[in-house]
């Protein structure tokens, strides 16, 4: 019920504070665990303001540039962690399709009305 599903989205959120720790270590500029925190946080809102982009494709790019303009870092490093992130998201979801490719069909269940008409 709802404790499961709030579990599991509580568990979904801290895996993108760490996916932000690990990407911006993997791209030699660590942050703590807390700044982490606070760009997946942005992201969320980020996220809800641009709700009417598909995809949020360059959406996040360039909020996650402005965010570190604004913090006085570097922002080919906020783009490239977010770059970080859409690969990640790419791969899963053709992943998913080629799953998905692979599965086989079954026939549709035959009803007693497709039994008179054959």
């Amino acid at each position: 019920g709802f404790a499961a599903a709030f579990t599991l989205h509580f568990f979904g959120r801290i895996c993108g504070v760490i996916e932000i720790y690990l990407a911006a270590r993997f791209l030699g500029h660590p942050f703590s665990l807390v700044d982490s925190y606070l760009l997946a946080s942005l992201t969320v809102i980020v996220n809800m303001i641009f709700v009417f982009v598909p995809g949020a494709m360059g959406v996040m790019e360039g909020a996650f540039a402005g965010i570190f303009v604004l913090l006085k870092l570097d922002p080919a490093v906020g783009t490239s962690i977010q770059i970080v992130r859409r690969a990640r998201m790419l791969f899963w979801t053709a992943l998913g399709f080629v799953f998905i490719s692979r599965m086989r069909k079954k026939e549709p269940l035959k009803t007693e009305n497709d039994a008179r008409n054959v």
